[in-house]
């Protein structure tokens, strides 16, 4: 038993997840995932947010409609959790897109609407461009399902 307790604490120690009542969890919020959106973005992040502030990172590449090869990554820099719903807020730090270039920022929307129902998305995703990287997250909408993939959003404490 002891063996399978082990890998449990380890992933949940990974995860920042402790006892409901821990109060070392006051403010910690966090938002991962990974997958392709319906629009062709091939996408993977993962944001944190705890009393130190945001970390984390994101990277999507194009497949259509601009093509092959076209991607961006960048660093958290603000992350906001409404319920299911998350924005996070992202510097760019490598770019080939020509409308985001290294230093621009983009605001990642998604809303967490639980896991694949019979192997089928559920959760949606939304990205919005900025000329600099935001420092606040406002909650956004994100309208584009998912074609393959999950998004998880929680808030805790």
């Amino acid at each position: 038993m002891s063996r399978i307790l082990l890998p449990i604490a380890v992933v949940a120690a990974l995860l920042g997840v402790a006892s409901p009542a821990s109060a070392s969890q006051a403010g910690r919020q966090f938002a991962v995932g990974g997958g392709e959106a319906v629009t062709g973005t091939n996408f993977g992040f993962a944001a944190h947010d705890n009393p130190q502030g945001a970390s984390g990172f994101f990277v999507a590449t194009e497949q259509a409609p601009i093509g092959p090869g076209v991607s961006v990554a960048g660093r958290v820099t603000c992350l906001t959790v409404v319920g299911d719903r998350a924005t996070i807020g992202i510097e760019i730090t490598k770019s080939r897109l020509p409308y985001a270039p290294v230093g621009s920022g983009l605001f990642w929307a998604l809303v967490d609407n639980g896991p694949p129902v019979n192997g089928q998305p559920v959760d949606m995703v939304e990205a919005t461009f900025t000329s600099t990287p935001p420092t606040t997250c406002p909650l956004l909408p994100a309208t584009f399902l998912l074609s393959h993939g999950d998004v998880v959003v929680r808030a805790l404490g």
